[in-house]
């Protein structure tokens, strides 16, 4: 059975070489995009990470509950690794799956560099549902109207991810 790994972060910036991770949301689905797993969870974050971060950053996750969050249920980002590791393990036992989301790239980023372990274990393609987008819009005119903003919380991003890119492949099944 084909299935879909789909991996959505939150971070402090957008350098994965200076910010840090914040959030951490994964769904496993088949493919036909049914959620068979799902997981997420906030990350412990030093707080020079914190203190460093940009004002839109600041009010975006204060807005959003995640800096609270973080703070009150936030685990290590090597405990949350291995979590990511043993889903993927569940899930795709001899592949290295591709990642998907959107915008894919920059969470592939923060993986190689804070999830090492993980990322070893992950195909370097990717799945971007946000090229889809561009590409049928471009060259198919076809638009897929918007659910809400978004959250900037990373499992919720992830279901409009998994929303939209369902929108597209309808059309063409």
């Amino acid at each position: 059975m084909n299935k879909f790994f789909f991996i959505d972060l939150e971070t402090t910036g957008l350098d994965e070489q200076t910010c840090s991770i914040i959030e951490v949301a994964a769904i496993v689905t088949d493919s036909k995009l049914n959620i068979l797993e799902e997981y997420t969870t906030p990350v412990l974050c030093p707080p020079d990470a914190l203190n460093s971060m940009d004002e839109w950053c600041k009010i975006t996750h204060s807005q959003s509950g995640l800096l609270h969050d973080q703070q009150v249920v936030g685990r290590h980002l090597a405990e949350v690794e291995m979590e990511l590791q043993k889903i993927k393990r569940r899930h795709f036992p001899v592949s290295r799956p591709e990642i998907a989301g959107s915008s894919v790239h920059f969470d592939k980023k923060f993986i190689d560099k804070h999830m090492p372990n993980l990322s070893k274990e992950l195909s370097h393609r990717i799945v971007d549902g946000s090229s889809f987008m561009v590409a049928l819009s471009k060259y198919h005119g076809i638009k897929i109207e918007s659910r809400s903003e978004s959250a900037h919380r990373a499992l919720p991003d992830i279901k409009d991810s998994i929303f939209y890119l369902k929108q597209y492949l309808e059309r063409f099944s």
